[in-house]
């Protein structure tokens, strides 16, 4: 981290440093860079934005000010959570063109696939039930559509990982048809996603929940937060935290983690399981062409090896996705109402 950068943080923050060097974090799936730092006696985490992100665009600065806000007001409604400290009623600290958030330390871990019990995921599902039956209301956050794409713009993505001949472009054109059919099933539905919307994380996957210990997350990363659709919501964190972007996923559980929704105040609206399970494609093809544009693009190496990791285990997803879709369907509507 650029020293100078930090240096001010401290001072903005009236943090005495122990020294003026911070240490790498290893981070989640974005762009994002994690430091940690000491001073005071405490630990603090700092966030330092994407580069490709553009801080001197105020409607940027403007999403990360509101949702560190509202993320403040879930975690004063006794949601486990961490949001970012202010100075001078501001969350987000720019130096030459670089954007930097300072959040209190949580000394806890993201799980692996691999580590996720069904202690955890039941945890979660009561979670996703309390977020959803407090009701906040936030007029500064619009009901928004799903993204969609065309038929043309995904075959412009993929022409374009052909012509950078990325490793993963057998995969990517095996898969074509899939894409393209599931692509056009989603944009017929993609309204109904809208219907019944709650004030939530808006990405309840793995990566954004550090563990304490066995039965305390604390929800961070709250940059998505959005109004959505609570039906799919719940089928989304359900499937995620059941195993679908493994080989490992279980029906069972991804059944338990609905039943304890239910139980914990939560509902499932028969009419919106099809379309939320079509959104959980629209998601993961939403990340698939995103990773896809970052290999093609980028000219670091490390970068467009995790993009090329991303892209192999989403087209996976997809296909574990597609061939349970009617399982998942008829499971989650003896859930409904």
């Amino acid at each position: 981290m650029n020293r100078e950068h930090l240096r001010y943080i401290a001072r903005k923050y009236a943090i005495n440093l122990d020294t003026d060097q911070a240490s790498p974090v290893l981070g989640g799936r974005s762009g994002h860079l994690m430091w940690k730092i000491f001073g005071d006696g405490q630990n603090y985490a700092i966030k330092q934005l994407d580069p490709s992100l553009d801080v001197t665009d105020s409607k940027v600065l403007d999403r990360y000010e509101i949702t560190e806000r509202i993320a403040a007001k879930f975690i004063e409604q006794e949601i486990p959570g961490v949001s970012a400290i202010a100075s001078d009623s501001k969350r987000v600290i720019c130096m030459d063109d670089i954007g930097y958030l300072v959040y209190p330390w949580i000394d806890g871990h993201r799980l692996g696939n691999n580590e996720v019990s069904e202690k955890h995921a039941l945890i979660m599902a009561r979670l996703t039930a309390k977020i959803h039956g407090l009701k906040i209301a936030e007029p500064e956050i619009k009901i928004s559509m799903p993204e969609v794409y065309s038929t043309e713009y995904i075959q412009q993505i993929i022409a374009g990982a052909e012509k950078a001949n990325v490793a993963f472009v057998k995969s990517l054109h095996h898969n074509k048809s899939l894409l393209l059919k599931l692509n056009d099933l989603f944009k017929d539905i993609a309204p109904l996603l809208t219907d019944n919307a709650v004030l939530s994380h808006g990405d309840l996957n793995q990566q954004n929940v550090l563990w304490v210990d066995r039965e305390t997350p604390y929800l961070i990363d709250w940059e998505a937060i959005k109004k959505i659709g609570s039906t799919r919501e719940i089928v989304r964190t359900s499937l995620s935290w059941s195993g679908i972007g493994s080989e490992d996923f279980s029906i069972s559980l991804y059944k338990k983690m609905l039943n304890m929704y239910l139980n914990s105040g939560g509902r499932l609206d028969k009419e919106h399981i099809n379309a939320a399970i079509l959104g959980a494609f629209g998601n993961s093809l939403f990340w698939l062409l995103y990773n896809v544009k970052l290999c093609c693009n980028s000219d670091n190496l490390e970068t467009k090896h995790r993009a090329t990791n991303e892209v192999e285990q989403t087209l996976s997803t997809i296909a574990r996705l597609d061939k349970s879709a009617i399982k998942l369907q008829k499971v989650s509507e003896g859930y409904a109402v």
